[in-house]
């Protein structure tokens, strides 16, 4: 066994391929068929996508996760990777032969060694092929093109009963909204229509009404009031002169 040291720890360093050999866990690849549920949608039946995964399995701990391959586990599980790789079970896009109830498992196992791996394989047979397959060939290949007819059938259906669903959600949506503007219409109308009943400025207007010299003409007169001095007025003397003797004005 070759092993390094580093300056810092001064401690043996195993190289990987030291490390995986004394690795005690065992990896488990498979391929996996994973459901799609975009293309199931669209399809209206199962379509499932094939998915490596590898399970950790521990001696002695009863956990063993099934996890998605990455780079990682191929590095260093490579020799179980490369058998995964030469024995794939599940080959193509498309709905899974197990999926299919028409089947039994003993079928399923035929049409494998055959490299028929989905439905979607089976509805596209020649009759070379069909013959191949031996007594049914042909049956089942129509049952998987009437299989297929009927799930596009359903997608179809399923996808015309989700546009009504949207359809009278938005009508619900609609109505609710003037449901709540209905009021604040009512407002309005009623508004515009009493604006609309008001008498004209024309039939109300009163020449003048706004003249401001007309409505002082129009106005009533202050009665004038005598001042309490006026009577002064006749008793006052001249500046300068002595007042008149009554005797001496008679020249006495």
């Amino acid at each position: 066994m070759s092993e390094s040291y580093t300056r810092n720890f001064s401690m043996p360093h195993a190289s990987p391929a030291a490390a995986a050999a004394r690795d005690s866990t065992i990896p488990r690849f498979h391929i996996e068929a994973v459901p799609n549920p975009v293309s199931s949608a669209a399809a209206g039946r199962p379509i499932y996508d094939p998915e490596e995964r590898v399970q950790i399995i521990q001696p002695g701990n009863p956990n063993s996760p099934v996890l998605k391959v990455t780079e990682e586990h191929k590095q260093r599980w490579p020799e179980h990777y490369a058998r995964l790789r030469q024995g794939e079970d599940f080959k193509g896009d498309g709905t899974p032969l197990e999926q299919w109830a028409f089947l039994k498992k003993t079928m399923v196992m035929e049409l494998k060694a055959l490299n028929i791996h989905t439905i979607e394989q089976c509805a596209g047979l020649s009759d070379l092929a069909c013959q191949n397959i031996g007594m049914g060939g042909r049956e089942m290949r129509e049952n998987a093109k009437a299989y297929l007819d009927e799930a596009a059938a359903m997608a179809i259906t399923s996808a015309a009963i989700a546009d009504r669903e949207a359809a009278q959600s938005q009508v619900a949506s609609l109505q609710k909204q003037l449901d709540e503007l209905r009021p604040m219409l009512e407002k309005l109308f009623t508004e515009n229509m009493a604006l609309k009943n008001l008498a004209p400025p024309s039939q109300t207007f009163i020449p003048g009404m706004n003249d401001p010299i007309q409505a002082a003409m129009q106005a009533q007169p202050m009665p004038v009031t005598e001042s309490s001095l006026a009577g002064l007025a006749g008793t006052r003397r001249p500046r300068g002169r002595p007042p008149a003797n009554p005797e001496t004005a008679h020249g006495t």
